[in-house]
């Protein structure tokens, strides 16, 4: 009979809630933490979604504004297409960091 450790397992609720932003024409989901110090952004890595950040979230908002956002056709987001591309994707990644204020709270309308 075999055992399944636990030590370092994800927890059941996540750390952060998800909302969904209208960018480019595809809803697009993300979440956000923190209230204090510098700004960062981050991509899902690929292939994954925005939960892979799940076992470093809550030390990240202790010390920035955190904004995490699934790219299109990861995660639950909408895809397209066109946009698997390094130029059509960054071009997508700039459009996303501008489509958020500095500072909003999570599903909180612009």
């Amino acid at each position: 009979m075999s055992t399944v450790s636990t030590e370092k397992a994800i927890p059941e609720r996540p750390p952060f809630d998800v909302a969904w932003q209208t960018i480019d024409r595809l809803k697009v989901r993300y979440a956000n933490g923190g209230h204090s110090g510098e700004r960062i952004v981050l991509f899902s890595p690929w292939p994954e979604s925005i939960f892979a950040f799940t076992p470093v979230w809550s030390g990240l908002v202790r010390q920035f504004q955190v904004l995490a956002i699934d790219l299109p056709g990861f995660g639950r987001s909408a895809g397209r297409d066109d946009l698997f591309t390094p130029q059509t994707m960054g071009d997508f990644i700039v459009k996303a960091i501008d489509a958020f204020p500095k500072r909003r709270k999570c599903g909180q309308i612009q």
